[in-house]
C-alpha cells in the first residue's frame, strides 16, 4: 500500500532546513532518484605543538587538535589515527599537510599514510631540495588519496626529513593538519 501527502505548500516550522527521508534512504523527485547522505564520517585535526623527531627517520605525526569529528572517528589523544568504524566501510577521501622543519636546512622531506600501520606508496608525497643552496628550513609537505576502507581500518600520518645532518628535526604545528570524509555515490 501506498501512502500520500498532497499538499500545496511546505513551509520549515523552525531551523534553516527541511528533513526529508534518512542518511541511505532513496528520494524520488519527478521521476529521479536521489539518495539522502552526508559526507559523514568526516573530522579534521590540526597540530597545536611542534613536535622534535629523528632525522632521516619515519615517525608518526601527533596531529591532537580535532576541529570537528562527526563520528569520533579520530583519536587526538594517544594514537593519532584515523578508525572506520561499524557500519561505516566504503569509499573515503583523506589529506594531510605536514610542515617540516630542521634547524639545518634539510634536503628532503616525505608525507605518507599508513594504513593498518604498514606505509601505503600509492599516496605518499616526496620533496627534495637538493644538496646546495636549494635547501629548504620549513616547507610543507601536502598529500591525498581516495581508499576503499573496511571497518576497522585506520590511517596514520608519518613524515620524514633528511636534513643533511644530526641537528633537530620537527613537525611544526603551522600548517599540519589531517581530514578525511566518506565519499557517497561511489
Amino acid at each position: 500500500m501506498v501512502s500520500q501527502l498532497k499538499v500545496n505548500e511546505i513551509i520549515k516550522q523552525s531551523g534553516s532546513s527541511i528533513t526529508i527521508g534518512e542518511t541511505g534512504d532513496a528520494i524520488n523527485i519527478a521521476g529521479s532518484s536521489y539518495a539522502a547522505a552526508t559526507l559523514a564520517p568526516s573530522f579534521f585535526a590540526t597540530k597545536s605543538a611542534t613536535q622534535n623527531i629523528s632525522n632521516n627517520a619515519y615517525t608518526k605525526v601527533e596531529i591532537n587538535t580535532e576541529v570537528f569529528d562527526t563520528d569520533s572517528v579520530y583519536d587526538n589523544s594517544s594514537n593519532y589515527r584515523f578508525t572506520v568504524p561499524s557500519g561505516k566501510a566504503g569509499k573515503y577521501f583523506l589529506f594531510a599537510q605536514v610542515t617540516l622543519s630542521h634547524t639545518n636546512k634539510w634536503r628532503e622531506g616525505l608525507v605518507a599514510f599508513y594504513k593498518n600501520g604498514n606505509q601505503d606508496s600509492t599516496t605518499r608525497s616526496y620533496k627534495y631540495f637538493g644538496s646546495g643552496n636549494n635547501q629548504a628550513e620549513d616547507f610543507a609537505v601536502n598529500i591525498s588519496g581516495a581508499y576503499d576502507l573496511s571497518v576497522g581500518d585506520y590511517i596514520e600520518v608519518y613524515g620524514y626529513i633528511n636534513g643533511g645532518a644530526s641537528t633537530q628535526a620537527r613537525f611544526i604545528s603551522n600548517g599540519t593538519n589531517f581530514g578525511a570524509y566518506k565519499l557517497v555515490g561511489v
